[in-house]
């Protein structure tokens, strides 16, 4: 399942990016390189492709956290440009 799961582009222009997965997660987090919240999605246990556009952040590196009570976390590194 983790090898279905992707997050693209891996780098953002402006402000929307793409979540395939096949693994239902609940939540969507985007943490800074201070581990910190900048962006939260309910997801509801969708799958497909799910589109994420987020709120104005200054360019840099990013992770994208997929939560989940029944799944591990799935974590990637974008880049806001």
């Amino acid at each position: 399942e983790e090898a279905r799961t992707k997050i693209f582009p891996t780098v953002v222009q402006g402000s929307t990016f793409y979540v395939e997965t096949g693994t239902p997660y609940e939540k969507l987090e985007v943490v800074n390189t201070s581990s910190q919240s900048v962006y939260q999605k309910g997801l509801a246990n969708q799958t497909g492709t799910i589109t994420v556009g987020l709120p104005a952040l200054p360019r840099g590196i990013y992770f994208v956290r997929l939560l989940s009570d029944r799944a591990p976390q799935h974590v990637q590194r974008i880049m806001v440009q």
